[in-house]
């Protein structure tokens, strides 16, 4: 692996604000899919999911500076970074679980989340919790990070970012035509988003987010309603069975409304603050959210939740992960201490 120098602070910050706000408006989403809310606003939650597609084209973008020398140090790297905390927190949840029900779950399921295997078995796909799927969807992205980034070396950014597109599309075509696009081992998988990883790698290699970032706020206004009046339209004529055909609008409005809303940060520091202390712990609030408003259903006995009661979970998880994120790096790096003798470190 080359070495890379680091991007500019200015791109740091925002890669970082979108990493914060997508995460936030991704727990925000999950939890509005179970209270009263009226169409308009129900299908305006569904631009909060889409932040999964800033998630990841950041996290193309970041590893794109990675200064790892090797790929065994950058697959131990992630596997320190994101199977680590998720194994724990996921084993937190099966040890609860174990005693107070929350997911009707077997220890069959438990162990193909540690061996990786429930990413190609549906039923166990979306056991204790229907968010683990995006585990699966980033771990498949570090196996294709190397040929993508070989192939990076090899083209020139316009016909890359074609094939990965020709990929992408192609590919929902096929799961479409098979009639297994609602099943989440299907259309989340890697070859689904290949687009965006490989528009992230392009926005870091060719340095496009300074003038991206130029582009103003009227210009992200008009993408934005582009966006999601494309997108409004494919829910429309198309239905639930045409929304795979939609990640690259739902991408054009959260990406342009993620930069609208950095753009105002930058006035408002309160927003910018608020943003990035989310990022400081976001991978410990996807783990352990779901749970904790799952916790807080049944304690409650309902199926619904009133939307005076949506800030009341949200605190909650938001505390509940500070702890888990606390804890975690607490125990991970006891272990790299005590790891660094025997490994002559």
């Amino acid at each position: 692996m080359r070495l890379v120098n680091s991007p500019a602070p200015e791109k740091q910050t925002f890669i970082s604000f979108a990493r914060g706000l997508s995460m936030f408006t991704i727990v925000i989403y999950h939890f509005l899919k179970y209270a009263p809310l009226p169409p308009l606003l129900a299908k305006a939650n569904l631009l909060g999911g889409s932040g999964i597609y800033i998630f990841l084209l950041a996290s193309s973008y970041g590893l794109y500076f990675s200064k790892t020398t090797s790929w065994f140090n950058f697959y131990l790297k992630r596997f320190r970074k994101v199977l680590l905390p998720y194994y724990i927190g996921l084993t937190l949840i099966v040890l609860i679980n174990h005693f107070v029900t929350i997911y009707p779950e077997s220890w069959q399921a438990y162990v193909s989340h540690l061996l990786l295997y429930k990413m190609f078995y549906e039923p166990y796909m979306g056991s204790y919790g229907p968010h683990f799927w995006f585990i699966s969807t980033i771990v498949q992205f570090y196996l294709v990070w190397p040929l993508l980034l070989k192939l990076s070396e090899s083209l020139k950014t316009i016909p890359l970012l074609s094939l990965a597109f020709g990929i992408s599309i192609l590919y929902s075509v096929l799961i479409f035509k098979l009639g297994v696009q609602d099943d989440r081992i299907w259309h989340s998988s890697a070859i689904q988003y290949f687009w965006v990883f490989a528009l992230g790698l392009a926005m870091a290699k060719e340095q496009w987010l300074p003038q991206l970032l130029r582009l103003g706020l009227f210009r992200y206004a008009l993408l934005f309603v582009f966006g999601a009046g494309i997108s409004l339209a494919i829910n429309k004529f198309a239905g639930a069975q045409g929304g795979i055909f939609n990640d690259y609008f739902m991408f054009i409005a959260y990406f342009s409304a993620c930069v609208i809303l950095y753009l105002i940060s930058q006035k408002i520091q309160l927003i910018s603050r608020f943003v990035l202390w989310i990022e400081s712990f976001s991978y410990s609030l996807y783990i352990v959210h779901l749970f904790v408003f799952s916790c807080y259903m049944k304690s409650m006995s309902e199926t619904r939740i009133s939307l005076y009661e949506v800030p009341i979970v949200l605190a909650l998880a938001i505390g509940i992960a500070l702890v888990f994120d606390k804890a975690v790096n607490l125990l991970l790096n006891l272990k790299l201490r005590r790891a660094r003798p025997a490994l002559g470190i």
